[in-house]
């Protein structure tokens, strides 16, 4: 099998869609309401592969990953000193 030497955007979207947009999108609903009362917990799940790429075609999935990862990092910066973990 000849490996593909480029990964068409439309493919990018798609693993973007499925990967991240459901964890922007659950951050966006649940986030007003503890912040409202200033205490509770997020938990994003993300993959390993967010921190080591291993294939040139798993590129997507692993960059999804990643952005679920920083994603985290940033809103915990933002959330700890709310009260939220």
């Amino acid at each position: 099998m000849i490996p593909k030497s480029h990964i068409d955007v439309d493919e990018w979207q798609r693993v973007l869609n499925i990967n991240l947009m459901p964890v922007v999108r659950s951050n966006a609903a649940f986030l007003p309401l503890l912040l409202e009362q200033r205490a509770g917990h997020i938990v994003n799940t993300a993959s390993c592969a967010g921190l080591y790429s291993h294939a040139f075609d798993r590129l997507p999935y692993a960059a999804s990953k990643a952005e679920i990862i920083q994603l985290s990092g940033g809103l915990a910066l933002y959330l700890r000193p709310k009260g939220i973990g």
